[in-house]
């Protein structure tokens, strides 16, 4: 640990220790967290769990006005990144303690649930196109392995709960949001109530030029919800979610020259082949939820998704059409044994995958200097047939969870879980069948220890796994069928911190943790630029994260969070053809690219009166390799700060004012994102051919924001 780092860790524990003492004279009580987290399949407080959660809640949710980035979102929580990519053919880039750094497209490693139905499919990925970030209610953050949970989830869980307002009245909501870069969207939202039965529907429908050339996008959708509540004991919950993209253009990515000199502009590549999506997604959901006694519940949900792509990327055409569905059941009961409640919950989890992929060669755009985004897929020249195959994935999950405190002060948890799937590929074009069967046994052990009444220990012991998806299988160097060389990611992670709350709403938190990563998922482009992926040999993190949350009045609240984390490769030795001759690398010590070994972020809220709220966001990111290589290969001359994206620091304000004109509540809102328009990258595509790494961010950008409730 460097002198930095020592510095920062100086400061939180000081901060601490000084307001501490600014409290002592009037506190005497420890105010118990009554917010309760779900996200670890137990209700836990917050404060007895012996996990790493962080939670967001409405209020913090609200003052985002972004429509289409749950960066200013999550970018105060320890031990999360997300990388804005400025595209939304790719979405956001979501990094848990370094997991999910390395995807080229979509969450990976991130088990990411909406209320209670799961956008992560059967394979471990996850795609965000069904989560409209403006109907969003609360956010919970599991960090750390957490596959004796949910199976196929290395680096953690992201359970958000969408908005449903007063339940007991009949509402219509519309809003509207334009932004820089020629963004407009509309939604329009509604909610009744009828007899025993909620329900809440809204609408939205989003137009974007983008920041950058050929990343336009249109998309539209809905998402439908209905809780009706049988009798006290028994509910049953619907969800539906519908998603059509005519087109999201995809601008890619850039070398270091041109991402600083010309960040707008594309490859001559990208308009070549006219790189593109077009995606329609269909999901629904169904839950039960049965209380037998005060000691039994029974939950279970059935959830289908289906989901159609095109997808232009240099040299081919990827035609998918998926279907997705699974069924979750468990069964909680509550036991008192020596006068102490002993909580046990045992549950099935079962998913289908069924991948139905198409690849054909591109020939190009008819036309590359004339591009019409809707028409994008009826002007690109299709050439022959290269892969035609039925891909599945099947998953079977059985597992159990104790709660219980064997003693006062101190609360346990003890978690079992065995997972089998099984992966396996069809060709239609020849006369093969490729299957692969990976099971894992995954385990955690977790403690809570109130140290005193405001202060306490929390820490745990778990190991992970997760799978090649269906992408990274199929992607196969050698042509149809699966890549079989692949390995799954294993992982053991230990981790302690400690939690200080007081009376005041003074918080802090500071978790230690350490990763042990073997067989880690690469990714890596040919001279093509197709992306294929590697297993590395082993990999560690050691990691700090923190969090102080001040209060210094009711009208002023300050936030700063800080992460670090040291991703190193342990054991990766890697071959590469250098001046014609192959040769053979040891990567020991070198740093995993995409992730920055310090991040430091703060938060000031000043209420400047009832309805009139600023808040002022600095984020500083240090800098980071973008290859595994931590620059030019041996014997290559050029300069290693073209394989370096460069630290940034930026400023985003936010101010949300909001007034009664009779009976509707009219709420005005405005962002400015990067107020002093630096020039950085906010991702990169690690190990890129060409040395084509960066994805430049947006310069200064606005957003203005307003809704009525009537």
């Amino acid at each position: 640990m460097n002198n930095f780092s020592r510095m920062l860790l100086v400061l939180f524990a000081s901060s601490i220790f000084l307001s501490a003492q600014n409290y002592q004279d009037s506190v005497n009580t420890f105010l118990t967290d009554t917010i309760f987290v779900t996200s670890s399949r137990y209700n836990f407080l917050k404060n007895e769990s012996p996990l790493s959660i962080s939670i967001i809640d409405q209020n913090e949710i609200l003052k985002n006005v972004n429509p289409v980035s749950l960066k200013s979102i999550l970018f105060n929580q320890p031990g999360i990144i997300v990388n804005n990519r400025f595209n939304l053919a790719q979405d956001e880039r979501i990094t848990i303690r370094g997991i999910g750094a390395r995807s080229p497209f979509g969450v990976r490693g991130i088990r990411i649930i909406l209320d209670g139905i799961p956008l992560t499919i059967t394979d471990g990925q996850s795609q965000l196109n069904n989560l409209d970030i403006q109907n969003i209610e609360s956010i919970e953050i599991l960090k750390g392995p957490s596959s004796v949970l949910y199976g196929n989830s290395l680096g953690g869980v992201i359970f958000i709960k969408s908005n449903l307002y007063d339940q007991n009245s009949f509402l219509i909501k519309p809003e509207f949001t334009l932004g820089s870069f020629g963004l407009n969207k509309y939604n329009l939202s509604a909610q009744a109530k009828v007899n025993n039965i909620n329900f809440f529907i809204n609408g939205f429908y989003s137009k974007l030029n983008g920041f950058r050339e050929h990343s336009k996008s249109e998309y539209y959708g809905y998402n439908f919800s209905s809780l009706a509540t049988i009798t006290k004991n028994f509910s049953i919950t619907l969800q539906s979610n519908f998603f059509d993209a005519p087109f999201l253009l995809n601008p890619s990515s850039l070398n270091k020259t041109e991402a600083i000199n010309n960040p707008t502009s594309v490859r001559s590549s990208v308009k070549l082949f006219g790189l593109a999506k077009k995606v329609n997604q269909f999901q629904n959901g169904i839950t039960l939820s049965y209380n037998f006694s005060n000691s039994t519940i029974i939950n279970s949900s059935v959830y289908h998704v289906s989901r159609s792509l095109l997808n232009s990327v240099p040299g081919r055409i990827i035609d998918l059409d998926r279907l997705f569905a699974g069924v979750r059941a468990e069964i909680e009961n509550r036991l008192s044994i020596l006068n102490k409640t002993i909580k046990l919950k045992f549950g099935i989890d079962y998913e289908n995958q069924s991948d139905d992929r198409t690849e054909f060669l591109s020939e190009g755009m008819k036309n590359s200097n004339i591009i019409i985004p809707k028409n994008i897929f009826k002007d690109i020249i299709y050439g022959e047939k290269i892969i035609r195959q039925d891909e599945n994935v099947e998953n079977f999950g059985l597992f159990s969870h104790l709660s219980f405190s064997p003693i006062d002060k101190v609360n346990l948890f003890l978690g079992i879980r065995y997972d089998d799937y099984n992966f396996s590929v069809k060709s239609k074009m020849a006369d093969f069948i490729d299957e692969i069967r990976i099971n894992n046994l995954s385990s955690m052990a977790g403690l809570n220890y109130f140290i005193s009444e405001r202060l306490s220990l929390f820490g745990n012991y778990s190991n992970g796994f997760q799978t090649p998806t269906t992408n990274e299988f199929s992607n196969n160097p050698f042509g149809e069928g699966f890549n079989t060389s692949l390995k799954p990611e294993q992982i053991n992670n230990f981790e302690f911190g400690f939690r200080y709350s007081t009376i005041n709403n003074f918080k802090s938190e500071i978790t230690f943790y350490k990763m042990n990563i073997s067989n880690m998922l690469i990714s890596y482009q040919s001279e093509n630029e197709e992306s294929f992926y590697r297993n590395a040999g082993k990999a560690n993190n050691f990691g700090i994260e923190s969090r102080l949350d001040l209060p210094v009045n009711k009208n002023l609240h300050f936030t700063v969070s800080y992460n670090f984390m040291n991703l190193k490769f342990d054991d990766y030795v890697l071959t590469e053809i250098v001046d014609g001759s192959l040769k053979y690398f040891q990567l020991k010590g070198k740093y995993l690219p995409g992730i920055p070994k310090h991040t430091i972020n703060s938060s000031t809220d000043f209420q400047l009166i009832d309805n009139l709220n600023f808040q002022l966001n600095l984020n500083w990111t240090d800098k980071y390799f973008a290859n595994d290589f931590n620059g030019p290969i041996e014997s290559n001359s050029e300069s290693i700060a073209n394989y370096i994206n460069d630290s940034y620091f930026i400023t985003d304000l936010m101010i949300n004012y909001k007034n009664n004109f009779g009976s509707i509540l009219t709420k005005f809102k405005l962002q400015i994102n990067n107020i002093f328009d630096v020039r950085y990258n906010d991702s990169i595509i690690p190990n890129a051919f060409g040395n084509n790494f960066f994805e430049p961010a947006a310069g200064r950008t606005i957003y203005l924001n307003l809704s009525l409730k009537l």
